[in-house]
């Protein structure tokens, strides 16, 4: 029987990266491509060397599966570097997959048998079965993504993840995913390039079918829905809200704040819903703009003062020192993000992932401190606002 060993990479050392990278929940496209690889008769092993790393050279002599697919993304780069340095000699097929894959195929080393570009559940499944014969392998992107199985859970049995949630008071908490890319095209954002700019889901049986596995099979009743925007279909969320309020579980989320109306909130606070992370960003109302939000400062205000007299939490995301943003404009998000009193307030210093409209922008000006070792690009006085909202400037 073919053997398929599924990994990803360490994080980058601690105060090195320019993201948080700290949380440790289980990596659901990992789980997805199990599940896939399963329903064909393939074996699958698992390795979470971003939770609990491992020799993997001595894994994989030890195991000896004939494939072994790699998640890779920008901010891991270095990390995958130093791991597959180590393990490239082996007598194995190696595929590599993920965010960095699509966005910079051409980065990967000369030795690495398979990058997938784009979704990996039907790829994988192929190479495994002996029926790609190119390098580069980009399938189209999967129109419905309740073909797919739910995602294998228990390749991730006996690791030790986050098991609690900000805003949640059950444990242990497990992610969900049912719902892949957005359409909205914020200008500092590269989900677009690697979902493409369409907006596909799960419908809400189907999320209701997940929810109950799992609190049968591992006793819980909270959840965090792990994706851009759970709450872009309103007629699903309505949906899904009926039909998960006899389970009585409760659930965080992330959204925009102009999906959301006091009717659909009051749904789904009822069916469990106890916060919201959203995408506030500026208090400027040109730097919103110019982020392509197509939102404004008063409908800030408006949404999160909303949300927040409905008794649900908030945790807003705050972006700083995006190009060309003025100190001004830059206190002015400070300034909202005090008024506003949000539960909690993550400010975020700008950082380019490659292939974001901004990234290409500050590309062709030059308008930028340094490139890092990751390809992430760090704007003009990057290092002065790290240092002012971190207390450090990420090595």
């Amino acid at each position: 029987m073919t053997k398929v060993l599924l990994t990803n990479c360490r994080p980058p050392p601690e105060g090195s990266s320019p993201f948080f990278c700290n949380e440790k929940r289980q990596p659901l496209g990992l789980g997805y491509i199990s599940a896939c690889l399963k329903r064909e008769g393939i074996d699958v092993d698992f390795v979470d060397n971003y939770a609990e790393p491992r020799d993997m050279r001595e894994y994989i002599l030890e195991t000896k599966p004939d494939f072994v697919g790699i998640y890779v993304n920008s901010i891991c780069w270095q990390e995958f570097l130093k791991m597959f340095e180590t393990i490239r000699d082996l007598d194995v097929k190696f595929v590599c997959g993920g965010p960095h894959c699509t966005l910079m195929p051409n980065s990967l080393p000369y030795d690495v048998d398979y990058v997938v570009i784009g979704e990996g559940e039907r790829a994988m499944v192929d190479i495994a079965k002996g029926k790609v014969n190119t390098r580069i392998v980009c399938y189209p992107h999967i129109k419905d993504i309740n073909e797919l199985p739910d995602p294998d859970y228990t390749i991730f049995e006996g690791i030790r993840y986050w098991e609690r949630m900000e805003f949640l008071e059950d444990k242990p908490v497990y992610p969900l995913n049912t719902s892949r890319g957005c359409p909205m095209g914020c200008n500092f954002c590269g989900v677009s390039h690697i979902w493409g700019n369409t907006y596909r889901f799960l419908s809400a049986d189907r999320i209701i079918r997940q929810i109950k596995h799992l609190m049968k099979t591992y006793g819980t009743r909270s959840f965090y829905m792990r994706e851009d925007n759970f709450t872009l279909n309103r007629e699903r969320v309505e949906e899904f809200c009926e039909k998960v309020k006899p389970l009585n579980i409760e659930f965080v989320c992330e959204s925009r704040i102009d999906n959301l109306t006091k009717e659909l909130l009051e749904k789904m606070k009822e069916s469990g819903l106890k916060g919201l992370y959203v995408g506030t960003e500026s208090g400027n109302d040109r730097v919103l703009n110019m982020l392509n939000k197509n939102i404004t400062v008063e409908m800030i205000r408006e949404k999160v003062n909303l949300i927040r007299s409905l008794g649900i939490k908030v945790m807003a995301s705050w972006l700083i020192n995006s190009p060309n943003e003025t100190e001004s404009e830059i206190e002015e998000t400070f300034a909202l993000s005090k008024e506003l009193g949000c539960e909690i307030n993550n400010h975020n210093v700008f950082a380019g992932m490659p292939l974001s409209n901004f990234y290409n922008d500050l590309l062709k000006s030059g308008d930028y401190e340094k490139i890092d070792d990751c390809f992430i690009i760090r704007p003009r006085r990057y290092s002065e606002y790290a240092r002012k909202i971190y207390g450090f400037v990420p090595s």
